[in-house]
C-alpha cells in the first residue's frame, strides 16, 4: 500500500509540475483601463513643475505638441511643452500602447514613454519603454532601479549595453536598443513614416518583457483585444526576476512626455552632429538651437491611437507563475 501511495502522490506531483510549469502555464489578460479619445485626458495629470531632467522646456497643459512657432527670448524658461502623468499607478500588468506618431528626430528633441514607481527615484523603479535623443534612430528601452539589480538570463532580440540597472552603477541604467530589420521603424522619423506601431510591456512577478511591433507586424491578439503574449515571440527587451527582483518595481504611473535639452539629450548634443555656437559648449548649443529654431520641432508631437492597461490570472498580480510553481514543489518532497 505505501507504493501504492508513492506513485498515486508522484502522478499528482507530476500532474502539478506540468499545469504550472512556466513553459505551459498561461496568463489569461482582462481588460482593466482604456485610455483613448476625448476621455483620453481625463485620465492624466499635466505636471507644471519644473523638469526633473533640467531640460530646457516649460510644461503647459494644452496639448501633446511641443511649441513650433516661438522664437525664445534668452531669459525664457524653455520651449513650451508638455508632460501627463496618469492618475492610477500599478503594480504589474499588461501594458500596451497603440501610437500612431512621435515626436520626431531633432537636435534637442527628448521624447519618452515610460513608468515611473512611487516615492524617491529611483526606489520603485523606473522603466522607459521609449525613449531616446536628439538624431537617434533607433528606439532605446532602460531601467533604473535602487542596487542589487541586473539583467541576467535574457532572452531577447534587442541589444543589451550594460546589465546593471542600479542608479549606483549609472545613471545611464541598462540600456537595450531596438535591433534587427525593425530598428529603423521603432522611433522618431522612421516610426512615424510607417503610421507608427505598438509597444507592449507584460510585467509579472517573474520579470518584464518589453515588445515592439512595427505597423503591419502587430500580431491579431492584440487587434482583437484578447492579448497572449505568450505567442508573441522573443521580446524585443527582457528583465528577468532571477537578478532583478519585483521588489525593484510598485506602484507605476503612465508617463508621456517631450524634453529639450536636458541631462541626456543636452549632455550629448555636442556629439550629435547637431549644430554647435561659438563660444558655447554641447549643452549650451542644444539650449541655444531650441531657443533659435522652432521650426525644427513641428514634428515634436505625440498621437496616440489608445493606452491599454490588462490584468492578468494567475500570474500578474502579484502571485507569478513560478511562485505558484514553487508552492506545488512543496507538495512533492520524497520523505522515503
Amino acid at each position: 500500500m505505501a507504493h501504492q501511495s508513492t506513485l498515486i502522490v508522484s502522478i499528482q506531483c507530476l500532474l502539478l509540475a506540468l499545469f504550472f510549469s512556466p513553459a505551459l502555464a498561461q496568463i489569461k489578460y482582462t481588460i482593466s483601463d482604456t485610455y483613448r479619445g476625448t476621455s483620453f485626458f481625463n485620465n492624466f495629470n499635466f505636471f507644471t513643475a519644473a523638469d526633473p531632467t533640467h531640460g530646457y522646456v516649460h510644461s503647459t497643459s494644452a496639448i501633446i505638441r511641443a511649441d513650433s512657432k516661438t522664437v525664445l527670448t534668452t531669459s525664457a524658461v524653455g520651449r513650451k511643452s508638455v508632460r501627463i502623468e496618469s492618475k492610477k499607478t500599478w503594480t504589474y500588468g499588461l501594458f500596451i500602447a497603440d501610437i500612431k506618431h512621435m515626436p520626431g528626430n531633432a537636435c534637442g528633441v527628448w521624447p519618452a514613454f515610460w513608468t515611473l514607481g512611487s516615492g524617491t527615484w529611483p526606489t520603485n523603479g523606473e522603466i522607459d519603454i521609449i525613449e531616446g535623443v536628439n538624431r537617434q534612430t533607433a528606439n532605446q528601452i532602460v531601467l533604473h532601479t535602487s542596487n542589487n539589480c541586473k539583467v541576467v538570463g535574457q532572452k531577447q532580440t534587442g541589444t543589451l549595453a550594460d546589465p546593471d540597472c542600479s542608479v549606483s552603477h549609472s545613471t545611464a541604467g541598462c540600456a537595450t536598443t531596438v535591433a534587427g530589420a525593425n530598428a529603423a521603424k521603432s522611433f522618431g522619423n522612421g516610426f512615424n513614416s510607417n503610421n507608427g506601431g505598438i509597444y507592449a510591456m507584460e510585467w509579472t512577478s517573474a520579470g518584464i518583457k518589453i515588445w515592439f511591433f512595427p505597423r503591419g507586424g502587430v500580431p491579431a491578439s492584440i487587434t482583437q483585444g484578447a492579448p497572449t503574449p505568450e505567442r508573441w515571440g522573443t521580446p524585443t527587451a527582457h528583465i528577468p526576476s532571477t537578478g532583478c527582483s519585483s521588489s525593484h518595481f510598485k506602484q507605476h504611473k503612465l508617463i508621456v512626455n517631450t524634453v529639450f535639452c536636458g541631462d541626456w539629450a543636452g549632455n550629448v548634443y555636442g556629439t550629435s552632429g547637431c549644430p554647435m555656437y561659438s563660444g558655447k559648449n554641447g549643452y549650451d548649443s542644444c539650449k541655444e538651437y531650441v531657443r533659435r529654431t522652432p521650426s525644427a520641432f513641428t514634428q515634436a508631437y505625440w498621437e496616440i491611437n489608445y493606452i491599454k492597461v490588462f490584468r492578468g490570472y494567475p500570474g500578474a498580480l502579484g502571485v507569478g507563475n513560478l511562485e505558484i510553481l514553487a508552492a506545488g514543489a512543496g507538495f512533492c518532497v520524497n520523505n522515503e
